[in-house]
């Protein structure tokens, strides 16, 4: 920075190797050839790491680190600038205009001349500056006054300066003093009328001041208003690093409060008001020196594990951001802190202590020391500490001869730190019982076990209290044992066992039998030694029944057998301290006698014919049955010719109806329940005949047609396949299936009968027209007499001439809707859209479809295209020369199901211009008629045939239909346009000039960069439109850079800028991959190979450390939902991906991170669904996301559509594409079901 502040000069320099050090010289702009003279000072060093992390040193900082940063500047003085004359031309100014000449010289040149006017104490007036373009040597100009008006101050006016700059930026001012020292005048009078009301905009004037970081400035602020009105001091911005505060809004009186530890440069703006007007907004420089601030620390307070050494932070801060020292004043008495690095201190206690304990520190800096701050710290023991204490049994007999105790004792520590856990139990007598553990797992319980043989004890298991005492624990490592409890009840805990005289319970042994099907109730059975009261418990799962102990008091139970095998109650008694041994219960299992079970029966019986059948019937136990006839039949005659199986013989009765008997069936113990069988008179069931339409390779399901007079249940039967087909039948329903014979197509039959036992039906003959399939969207010439595009139905409908071409629906807007899925016009029974579709007349009862399939129209499952059934081209001559100005075309659509929902036409001229035009439609049609228009073709359209390139219908539920030039003649449309136009212009436009501005792109900070260039481009007919420019890397990473022009010059110079490059973008030589140009007249030209044979550099280098070159991956994918139902009108088709972008670039950067993931669907009849999902910066290295569609239509074809591809891209533009084969491995199919 210069001595006045007002000059900055600057250099920098990037490591071409980034290391972890740098030595290197860094040179300077040169300087100007006169700079000011005097000391400069380093104002700031800014260094910058890979990651980008910043450091900064501003002129104390390197100061306070004993560097140098200032550099003299001495011999550079400027040539001496020459006041040869100044001469006031108007003395009296009375028209509001002074005029005054100046004569000066410079031997380097005068680049510019200023002069300022004062009246009285006021503030100066600054005239307009002159600028001396060609910089002459010696300038002689006339300076005059614009700005004097009839408000301007009468009286004497003096010059107060003037000012005169070189060609170099130096300039030399003269005073009021220094113009009369050299014998010029400086004084004039101004003497204007004043008129009655005279404003005049007060004025507010810059100024500057000093003060001490984290020190307050009072001071006044300086304003004035010509006619001495009052005036009143505002502040516009406040400073950056503070506040200012105007304390006096009429003398301008203010205080600046720095904001804390802030020093260095800053600013704020204020203006005056004089009541009516706002000044000018004025600049208040500030300058906060810095001043030593001390290093702030914070006392702390720890705790510390018995013999275990502490490792720590103190926090410490230092607002001038300097490095700090750590050092220990005193040391604690219980254990030796020392400081490890920076702020990390490390305490070690002496060996076996516990206890309070601190340590005093301080931190310093280069320039202060901080106060003493103190560590304080809470030595705890290791040592176990038990959150309780419990044990089972408490109370136990002596008469037992062997006894489980079980201690459990949960603690604060890990069962791992362990080896050994160890307790007493000591009786009455002194007597002494050892419980020895080793601790399992990572838990935080000691359980210890003991069965003890009370024959063993010495002393033996006297009764009385036996107590717990000492419980030890062994850290693994060490030699002795630490005690945690030596007096259990003392730390609150029961330790006490009660050991009693008394002997178990004997239970009683007991056989019972117990009848199958029935409950057993009975009683357990023990006695006591001593007489106690008893209670009882069952201790097994019966396997052959079920056990319920009704009273434990008494013993009273239940026993339900479940089945004929024996089975065992085993219990145990319990005298309120000892169970008895077990007591076993044998049970015996009747059988009970079971009965047969005859069924009911319901025969059909031909008049005047025997019918012969078998009664039904059946016994649990497997016997053998004898069946009897009960009660007779009154219509016919009944005869048992096989008891024991039940085959019978019925003879009706002539003229009989009806008929009914019963019959027992007997097991030699007891006879069944009688069951009745029911007679009813048979007639032969009916088929009926059917004819059905079969797709070519597609089976087709139906159901022949029978009845039977009784209802009786039938079995259908095939009695001939067909020939071009198979036919499976189920013979309990008779549903059928015909297969048709592969890409067979033309003529079939099959015949069904059916039977009802008795009788056999008819034969039904199925006819079978196989056809090839389902009719499809496409281009067809339906019913349009005269050919104008709009189809005889329509006309019809709205009135206009079915048979003549100029008689057209055209201008009737809206049509009113011609068609729904009820319409049907001729009541035929066919819609009309479905006679359109299959080409017969919806107007003629007698025109009928040959064949129609109700899948084909489904309306809430479409998979098929629409159709164009009307086109013609309302313009076949456009001649702009008669004010002609767009293409118009007249069309008819049909959709089978879901409805139309846009059309687009693209047209093409003769050089290859497209026009293209398109319409949506809300309400989606079954059947729409409409003229679409192109918008007003170009003055400069080129003339000749243009021709329709394509046609697009869409229909709602995503099908597509592409039309091309060859269906439309094939189905005999007219496909071409003839322009005529005297301003025809076919040439595109040329290339003149090709510069690449950034050629070499250098990523060193965070500054954001694009990739621009300049061409210069020309076309002398209908003028230059856009531009567009394609750079691509060596790894195929493509960038452009696009400008439109609203005008369309003949010839300019444009420059052109990509968006925002990534930081990540790949390092290396990129490649113009093309140069697009396009005219007014919609002519273009692609420049590729030409730039080089031109001259023209086509490369630009990227220096870029972050460099990332690397495609990113997909690591998982699922469909999230498997199956979707769009009918609810909210449907989405949802997918989860996990994707990384996760290699290192070559200088051990973070990679671009993820941008954006796109998944492809395609339905049953290629429909197409994207689905995408985009992230912001800062983008991911690695995701899992959730990824919907767009909301399905309700009409989505039904069937499974599939996921054909995933693409993965980053921030810096590579990307990797997944097709079918490459997912494989993962779940992509999607079921759309209605």
């Amino acid at each position: 920075r210069s001595p006045s502040g007002e000059t900055f000069n600057w250099a920098e320099l990037a490591a071409a190797n980034p290391g972890t050090s740098w030595t290197a010289t860094i040179n300077n702009f040169a300087y100007r050839i006169f700079p000011e003279p005097g000391t400069w000072q380093i104002s700031e060093l800014r260094i910058t790491d890979t990651h980008d992390r910043l450091l900064t040193l501003d002129t104390a900082g390197l100061l306070s680190l004993g560097y140098a940063a200032s550099i003299e500047v001495t011999g550079c003085e400027p040539p001496e600038l020459v006041l040869n004359n100044f001469t006031i031309l108007t003395s009296d100014v009375t028209n509001a205009n002074a005029q005054f000449e100046v004569d000066v010289s410079s031997s380097i040149g005068i680049s510019a001349v200023k002069l300022l006017l004062q009246h009285g104490t006021s503030q100066p007036l600054e005239l307009p500056a002159y600028s001396a373009m060609d910089v002459p040597t010696n300038l002689v100009h006339i300076l005059q006054s614009g700005d004097f008006n009839a408000c301007v101050d009468n009286g004497y006016w003096k010059v107060h300066s003037l000012v005169v700059r070189d060609a170099l930026g130096n300039q030399s001012s003269w005073s009021t003093q220094n113009l009369l020292d050299l014998g010029f005048a400086t004084d004039f009078s101004v003497d204007l009328p004043v008129p009655e009301i005279c404003s005049h905009i007060p004025s507010a004037y810059a100024t500057s001041f000093q003060t001490d970081e984290d020190t307050q400035f009072s001071g006044r602020l300086l304003g004035y208003d010509s006619f001495n009105h009052a005036i009143t001091y505002h502040v516009v911005k406040q400073p950056a690093s503070g506040t200012v505060s105007i304390t006096n809004a009429a003398t301008g009186d203010f205080v600046f409060t720095p904001v804390a530890n802030a020093y260095g440069g800053d600013s704020f703006t204020f203006k005056v008001n004089d009541g009516a007007e706002d000044s000018n907004i004025a600049t208040v420089t500030i300058t906060v020196n810095p001043l030593p601030d001390p290093t702030i620390i914070e006392d702390l307070s720890i705790t510390v594990e018995q013999d275990t050494t502490y490792v720590g932070q103190v926090n410490a801060s230092d607002a001038d951001r300097l490095p700090l020292t750590y050092e220990i004043v005193s040391n604690g008495q219980l254990g030796t802190a020392t400081f490890l690095t920076n702020n990390t201190f490390q305490y070690v206690p002496n060996p076996g202590v516990t206890g309070s304990d601190l340590f005093t520190f301080q931190v310093r800096d280069d320039n202060t020391v901080s106060r003493t701050g103190t560590v304080n710290i809470n030595i705890i023991s290791n040592a176990p500490l038990p959150g309780g204490f419990t044990f089972t049994p408490t109370r136990v007999s002596s008469c037992l001869s062997s006894v489980r105790i079980e201690v459990e004792v949960p603690h604060n520590r890990s069962n791992s730190e362990y080896s050994n856990v160890q307790l007493t139990l000591q009786g009455p007598s002194g007597q002494v019982i050892g419980f020895s553990a080793t601790p399992s797992g990572s838990g935080n319980i000691f359980k210890l076990v003991n069965v003890i043989q009370t024959s063993a004890i010495s002393g033996g298991f006297e009764p009385g209290l036996w107590t717990f005492r000492n419980l030890l624990a062994k850290r693994k490592g060490e030699i002795y044992s630490q005690i945690v409890m030596s007096d259990i009840e003392a730390a609150g805990f029961a330790a006490t066992m009660e050991v009693v005289e008394n002997c178990p319970p004997v239970a009683h042994n007991q056989n019972i039998t117990a009848p199958v099907n029935e409950i057993y109730s009975g009683t357990l059975s023990a006695t006591d030694p001593e007489g106690d009261p008893l209670t009882f418990r069952i201790v097994n799962n019966v396997t052959h029944g079920i056990v319920t102990l009704v009273n434990p008091s008494t013993g009273a139970f239940t026993y339900a057998p479940t089945s004929l095998d024996n089975d065992e109650i085993r219990f145990v008694a319990n005298d309120g301290l000892s169970d008895s041994s077990e007591g076993i219960i044998t049970v015996d299992i009747m059988p009970t006698p079971q009965c047969p079970t005859a069924f009911p029966l319901t025969i059909n019986v031909a008049h005047g014919t025997v019918f012969e059948g078998v009664l039904n019937a059946e016994d649990a136990s497997g016997n053998p049955l004898t069946y009897t006839i009960v009660s007779g039949p009154s219509s016919g005659n009944i005869t048992v010719t096989d008891s024991s199986t039940g085959h019978f013989r019925y003879f009706p009765n002539p003229n009989f109806t009806s008929d009914s008997f019963t019959y027992t069936a007997s097991n030699g113990i007891c006879d069944s329940q009688p069951a009745e069988v029911i007679v009813k008179k048979s007639s032969a069931p009916i088929c009926e005949s059917d004819s059905i339409a079969v797709l070519k390779n597609v089976p087709h399901s139906g159901a022949v047609a029978c009845g039977d007079p009784e209802d009786d249940v039938l079995t259908y039967y095939l009695v001939s396949d067909g020939t071009r087909g198979t036919v499976s039948l189920n013979p309990v329903t008779g549903n059928y299936t015909y297969t048709p014979v592969t890409n067979s197509v033309g003529p079939d039959y099959f015949v069904i009968n059916a039977s009802d036992g008795v009788h056999t039906s008819n034969e039904a003959i199925i006819a079978v027209n196989i056809i090839g399939s389902c009719p499809t969207g496409g281009v067809f010439r339906t019913l349009d007499s005269d050919a104008d595009g709009y189809v005889d139905f329509i006309e019809i409908a709205v009135g206009t001439d079915p048979y003549s071409a100029t008689s057209t629906p055209a201008q009737i807007e809206p049509l009113p809707p011609m068609a729904s899925f009820v319409d049907d016009d001729d009541s035929d029974g066919h819609t009309d859209y479905i006679e359109l579709w299959m080409q017969s007349d919806p107007l003629d009862e007698a025109s009928v479809p040959e064949y129609v399939f109700d899948t084909c129209f489904d309306p809430t499952s479409d998979g098929i295209k629409p159709r164009l059934i009307g086109f013609n081209i309302d313009t076949p001559i456009v001649d702009l020369s008669n004010d002609d100005a767009a293409v118009i075309y007249s069309m008819t659509v049909l959709d089978n199901a879901s409805g139309i929902k846009r059309a687009r036409v693209s047209l093409l001229s003769p050089t290859g211009v497209f026009v293209t035009t398109s319409v949506s439609f809300g309400d989606y049609p079954l059947l729409k008629a409409f003229a679409l228009s192109t918008d007003p073709l170009s003055q400069f359209a080129e003339e000749g045939v243009w021709e329709i390139s394509g046609i697009t219908l869409f229909d709602e539920a995503a099908n597509r239909l592409d039309i091309s030039t060859d269906d439309l003649l094939d189905a005999g449309y007219s496909t071409t346009v003839e322009v005529v136009n005297l301003n025809s212009d076919t040439a595109p436009p040329t290339l003149d000039d090709f510069t690449i501005i950034t050629s070499d792109i250098v990523y060193a900070g965070t500054e954001d960069k694009r990739m621009s260039v300049s061409l210069t481009l020309s076309d002398n007919s209908s003028g230059v439109a856009s531009a567009r420019v394609d750079f691509i890397s060596a790894s195929g990473t493509v960038v452009s850079a696009s400008k439109t022009l609203a005008e369309n010059p003949t010839t300019t110079t444009m420059q052109l800028d990509t968006n925002i490059l990534s930081s990540h973008l790949e390092e290396g030589i990129w490649t113009v991959h093309s140069v697009l140009l396009v005219d007014a007249a919609g002519n273009s030209t692609q420049v590729v190979d030409e730039l080089t044979n031109r001259g023209f550099s086509n490369t630009l280098s990227v220096t870029n450390p972050n460099t990332d070159s690397v495609a990113p991956t997909l690591e998982s994918f699922s469909v999230l939902i498997p199956e979707v139902y769009p009918l609810s009108g909210d449907a989405k088709m949802s997918f989860a991906a996990t994707a990384y972008d996760t290699a290192i670039n070559i200088n051990g950067n973070d990679p671009a991170g993820i941008a954006k993931i796109r998944i492809d669907i395609t339905g049953p009849a290629r429909q197409i669904y994207t689905a995408w999902s985009y992230f912001s910066a800062p983008y991911p290295s690695a995701t899992t996301v959730q990824i919907d569609s767009a909301t399905l239509s309700s009409l989505s074809q039904e069937g499974t559509w599939y996921v054909t591809s995933v693409e993965v891209f980053d921030d810096a533009g590579n990307s990797t594409l997944y097709d079918q084969n490459s997912l494989s491995g993962y779940p992509t199919a999607i079921f759309v079901s209605h």
